[in-house]
């Protein structure tokens, strides 16, 4: 079952079985439906208490991925470095505008 809406958006809905055997329902809100089906299974990620809290892996941003011990493996420092940088340049700006504004103003 799937729904255009006119931001491009999907609902798609899927019916997930969970490890103890029971099954439910996700309505799943995205724009990326190939990231959705693009396997045969995917993995989803939820919390067994509250099977309805899930989130599908394909649809984690940054594309984590998972090794062959099963872990989950992030972007990698790369990203996080590319990422950092606007909050690194807006402390370093602020700083420069407290300091001369305050710690060391000219004499007047």
């Amino acid at each position: 079952q799937e729904e255009r809406t006119e931001s491009c958006r999907r609902d798609k809905t899927l019916h997930v079985s969970s490890t103890d055997g029971s099954r439910h329902t996700l309505e799943i809100k995205t724009h990326e439906t190939r990231k959705l089906t693009d396997n045969a299974t995917e993995r989803l990620l939820y919390d067994p208490r509250r099977p309805a809290r899930a989130v599908l892996f394909d649809a984690i941003p940054w594309n984590p991925s998972v090794n062959e011990a099963g872990h989950i493996e992030g972007a990698g420092v790369g990203w996080t470095i590319v990422l950092l940088v606007v909050p690194l340049m807006t402390l370093i700006g602020n700083g420069t505008y407290f300091y001369s504004q305050y710690v060391a103003p000219s004499g007047s």
